[in-house]
């Protein structure tokens, strides 16, 4: 053994290596608010600017009121083991990395890191930040690693920012900043170690802004650790793709969900019973994005626990949304989920407790999981596009329908009764879809249930949909006044809410269907028994209704099915009659229908 290291150190030697330096041979720096105790060769101290100019690897402790700077003068990796170390700039950041190709922070024991004085992170705050400096700064990938504990203070701009990567592998941060608590410019990766962020800005925001010759990047993978966000911004926005596999995450936005009534007038969202829907995003272009995971491509989720309260959408993507695992709560005071595209869900359990829509994309399909929804208005839209529409005018919010007379073009603005088509529209929208394939999806809308402006199909899983007590609404809506199809073709479904605009399946069914009008009120019982006497479903009603829509595997055309409500009982014949039992017309023009 000894051999072989004496022959490992002459080849580094003769090749003019150097073999990586570990905490125990580090340079140790000592430092003290009277005096500094060190004999380091490259390192400096003036004028209250502790220097490293040259790569390495340097233990520091002790108290410094200045600030700690890495100004490498030739390129190299630097690695800093930060040992009880607490250092305060009343001007910049109390740390700046410069010169170093990779620059690694191992946390033992207690740390600071504070940049300018501490103040109360309001918005008004957020907004008189200045542009001096993150408290952490580093233009160079960043990595933080250890045992120890970390607390920035970015009292005059950000928490943490790097110019490239960031790994968040180990130990546990704290940070507060009147800006955004974490910014990289290009990739966050977080793996490990405890993170909590109370922020002004975003929580993390991982974006290279485009410029006349390159495009915008920035993405985020978190794979493990934990990450606690309060901020009055995004949670996390990433520019390109946010992906979550593992880890725990909870956040608080804009005062979270409970806040949506006081931040935009009792009134807010109400306009859907004129067709019309004010949208949070272009309401006022001043209104900081109060998002919970953000991301301008992709977001996908295979895992991990996700807790989220905001005032916005809780999960927003400018282009498609993957669920496929983990354990997701939300609460919005928006939408729970936003995609201007494809919403696929095929596993993972998906609560949302509270939201204005619950689920909204452009193609919504649910293929597995167990998913649960709470909405004041849609539980779930598959609309037509990123602008909403009165009478076919595009308003600037989301897609949506207009009472004038039929369907404004997905995204477009259109003349009044424009039809959609089965065609993508300028916007790139696809034909709205809902496919529900399996998994099991529970729905408590005071709007429609589910809700597409184009199909709506059902082929399997389990639907429980507990639609409006108003008239206005229904638990199944489809676009089959404009091309679209309602139809069930395999799984159990109930649909119950209010009988006024109540809609059944249509054309395209395969699977037998019951359609019975009866009246119960929240708390009531709903069962549904062959004539052999086998109980196919029970259900207890979230509120009043009129009408119901049921169907279930092993239904044939003509089965007897006795429906039993409170205490009273009607048998009905299982069919496909109902297709076509449509809504009246709302406003002027035929076909016409209510917005949202």
């Amino acid at each position: 053994m000894k051999r072989l290291l004496s022959l490992l150190l002459c080849l580094c030697l003769t090749a003019g290596l150097s073999l990586p330096a570990t905490a125990e041979d580090a340079a140790l720096i000592t430092l003290s608010e009277t005096d500094a105790a060190w004999s380091v060769e490259g390192v400096t101290l003036r004028n209250g600017v502790l220097t490293i100019s040259r790569a390495g690897s340097y233990t520091l402790t002790g108290t410094l009121t200045g600030q700690l700077a890495v100004a490498l003068e030739s390129a190299g990796d630097v690695t800093l083991t930060l040992r009880d170390l607490s250092v305060t700039c009343a001007d910049g950041p109390a740390l700046l990395i410069t010169g170093a190709e990779d620059a690694y922070l191992v946390l033992e024991g207690e740390n600071r890191l504070v940049s300018g004085e501490r103040v109360e992170i309001t918005r008004e705050t957020a907004a008189g930040e200045d542009a001096s400096g993150a408290a952490l700064q580093a233009k160079c990938d960043l990595h933080i690693d250890g045992t120890g504990t970390l607390f920035i203070g970015g009292y005059l701009h950000q928490g943490i920012r790097t110019s490239k990567d960031l790994s968040l592998d180990g130990g546990t941060l704290t940070i507060e900043a009147v800006g955004s608590g974490i910014r990289c410019k290009d990739k966050l990766r977080v793996s490990g170690g405890s993170v909590t962020i109370t922020s002004g800005g975003d929580g993390i925001h991982a974006a290279t802004e485009a410029t006349d010759t390159e495009e915008a990047d920035g993405d985020a993978v978190i794979s493990g650790g934990t990450l606690t966000i309060t901020t009055l911004g995004d949670a996390i926005q990433s520019e390109t793709s946010l992906t979550v596999s593992g880890g725990t995450l909870s956040a608080l936005t804009g005062g979270g969900s409970a806040q949506a009534v006081t931040t935009y007038g009792s009134d807010r969202n109400r306009g859907f019973d004129f067709g019309f829907r004010w949208d949070m995003d272009t309401a006022d272009d001043d209104t900081p994005s109060t998002k919970g995971l953000k991301t301008g491509t992709d977001l996908t989720i295979t895992g991990g626990t996700i807790t989220l309260d905001c005032l916005d959408d809780a999960l927003h993507a400018g282009g498609t949304i993957a669920i496929s695992g983990g354990a997701l709560t939300l609460s919005s005071g928006d939408d729970g989920v936003h995609s201007d595209g494809a919403l696929t869900i095929s596993g993972g359990t998906l609560n949302v407790l509270t939201s204005y829509e619950g689920l909204e994309g452009n193609v919504i399909t649910v293929e597995d999981g167990i998913i649960s929804v709470v909405s004041s208005d849609d539980g779930l839209n598959a609309s037509g596009g990123t602008a909403s529409a009165f009478g076919g005018f595009a308003m600037g919010g989301k897609g949506g329908r207009g009472p004038l007379g039929g369907f404004g073009a997905p995204g477009n603005s259109g003349d009044p009764g424009a039809s959609m088509g089965t065609e993508p529209t300028d916007s790139g929208a696809a034909f709205p879809s809902l496919v529900i394939s399996g998994g099991t999806l529970r729905v408590n809308a005071q709007g429609d249930g589910l809700d597409s402006n184009g199909n709506l199909l059902v082929s399997g899983g389990l639907v429980l949909v507990d639609g409006p007590s108003s008239s206005g609404n229904g638990a199944l809506d489809a676009g089959t006044e404009s091309g679209g199809t309602l139809s069930v073709t395999g799984g159990t479904v109930l649909a119950i809410g209010a009988g006024g605009m109540m809609e059944a399946f249509g054309s395209g069914s395969t699977q037998p269907f019951l359609v019975v009008s009866a009246s119960w009120q929240a708390g009531d019982e709903l069962v549904f028994t062959a004539a052999d006497g086998t109980e196919l479903l029970r259900h207890t009603a979230a509120k009043s209704g009129q009408s119901i829509v049921f169907s279930c595997p092993g239904l044939q055309e003509g089965d007897a099915v006795t429906v039993t409500v409170g205490s009273g009982s009607t048998t009905a014949t299982a069919g496909f009659s109902g297709a076509g039992s449509g809504r009246g017309g709302f406003g002027g023009g035929s076909g016409g229908r209510k917005g949202w």
